[in-house]
């Protein structure tokens, strides 16, 4: 699942959202991920979020955070762009 879909849900979840109405400013690629997936289905023009889309939405929301199995140095494109962003940010304070 991706963050699109997460936040998707979350919001199909916490609103009530109306194929009609709502539906229009939600992004088509994402909603219609979720339709294929069969994580959300509609009834009377009500958009609901099925079982199946309820348990990924928990397991996702439930997940543990993705740390590193091995403890590593940052690389030179990283500190790099670390460096870049330190230098705008005292850009633009001074």
């Amino acid at each position: 699942m991706t963050h699109h879909q997460y936040g998707t849900l979350k919001y199909l979840l916490s609103n009530n959202v109306y194929v009609n109405q709502k539906a229009r400013s939600l992004s088509m690629i994402t909603f219609g991920s979720l339709a294929k997936r069969g994580w959300i289905n509609h009834h009377n023009g009500l958009i609901i979020v099925t079982e199946a889309g309820l348990q990924v939405y928990n397991e996702y929301h439930n997940a543990k955070a993705n740390y590193r199995k091995i403890e590593k140095d940052i690389s030179e494109h990283v500190r790099s762009l670390l460096h870049i962003g330190k230098l705008l940010t005292i850009k633009k304070a001074g």
